[in-house]
């Protein structure tokens, strides 16, 4: 018996260790991520949740979705161009569920007149070419490491993945330029000049570009009823708040489909929704190339393909709506240009 309770201390102890030992961790990560983080791909909080770093209902636009969104939609071209405020939250292989989450956190700070949804995240993220783009690009991406490279190339998927959630893996050498800001203000590590958008000048074609969507097809992927009163649900949401609720779909040769085309331009119809399917149209971006404007043969796009889609976008939705400029501070403005001129030369590598 004596053992048997000395084993259970033992292991109550271990655990409560363990217990304070991740609440410091994660506190100590809020805290050592800067409060302005100017990477080209951003860190986790950045990409989830850039709304957040924002100041309170100064948000008019959310591009909200996957990765697609996140890679194809360019804020700061939006700001340059027309002085409207926007983001975008593309976390990687979300669905639905997580994105009306996403949707009901942002407004809880922000009161956008327009929320986007790409329509990609409804569905799941592949169709035939799918596999046949991954290993293209895996080949060219990177050769395969010799043996002697291999624990080395190990440790550091590790220590970047863990980097992505916790920060602190990244940011444990800025100990010397902590402030009492860096405790205080810990809303400001979602600040994110990009706001939201991951930067790549990387290129690889895709060569299906002119097949992917070529069938000839009346029929449409099915949605079914859970997920149909789900979207019923952002719907109901947008509506309630005034919210003006648009459905997009930006050029992803690896995972859209006519058949899907299909689905969301008939649930576009019922609704009232505007849609606009660049897949479908890419005459509609100014000269779009699937040799030059993806990152990865066909699954996301790179800067080009972004400043394209987000260029052709930006315009449809300022005629559509008839936005205007956001009413901002001068101080608030000066912000938004400062973080222009961060994103053109830190952030952008020509």
């Amino acid at each position: 018996m004596k053992t048997k309770a000395k084993a259970f201390k033992l292991t109550a102890r271990f655990l409560g260790f363990l217990l304070i030992f991740i609440t410091v961790y994660l506190s100590l990560s809020a805290v050592f991520t800067p409060k302005r983080d100017d990477e080209p791909e951003g860190m986790s909080n950045n990409i989830l949740y850039p709304y957040r770093g924002e100041e309170k209902d100064t948000l008019d636009i959310i591009f909200i979705g996957n990765s697609d969104v996140a890679r194809g939609i360019n804020p700061i071209y939006i700001w340059d161009n027309y002085k409207i405020t926007s983001c975008t939250s593309g976390p990687p292989a979300v669905n639905y569920k997580t994105v009306f989450k996403h949707i009901k956190d942002a407004c809880k700070n922000q009161s956008p007149k327009v929320i986007v949804l790409e329509v990609d995240c409804l569905f799941g993220a592949s169709n035939k070419y799918y596999k046949l783009i991954n290993e293209e690009y895996e080949k060219k991406k990177s050769k395969a490491p010799s043996l002697g490279e291999m624990p080395a190339e190990l440790d550091e998927q590790i220590v970047s993945g863990l980097a992505f959630y916790w920060p602190i893996m990244k940011y444990h050498d800025r100990w010397k330029e902590l402030s009492a800001e860096d405790f205080t203000n810990l809303q400001g590590r979602f600040k994110y000049s990009a706001k939201g958008y991951m930067y790549t000048n990387e290129v690889t074609p895709f060569k299906y570009g002119n097949e992917y969507m070529s069938d000839k097809t009346d029929a449409a992927t099915e949605i079914s009823g859970e997920k149909r009163s789900g979207i019923d649900e952002i719907v109901s949401f947008c509506k309630e708040r005034g919210i003006t609720l648009t459905l997009l779909s930006i050029p992803s040769g690896s995972s859209w489909s006519v058949k899907k085309h299909n689905a969301i331009e008939g649930l576009a119809r019922e609704l009232g929704l505007d849609f606009v399917d660049y897949n479908r149209n890419p005459g509609l971006l100014d000269s779009f190339n699937w040799e030059t404007d993806t990152k990865d043969g066909g699954n996301h796009m790179n800067y080009s393909g972004a400043t394209k889609v987000t260029a052709a976008y930006s315009a449809h939705l300022v005629k559509l709506l008839a936005l205007q400029p956001t009413a901002l501070s001068e101080k608030q403005k000066k912000s938004w240009d400062k973080d222009s001129k961060i994103f053109h030369k830190e952030i952008v590598k020509e």
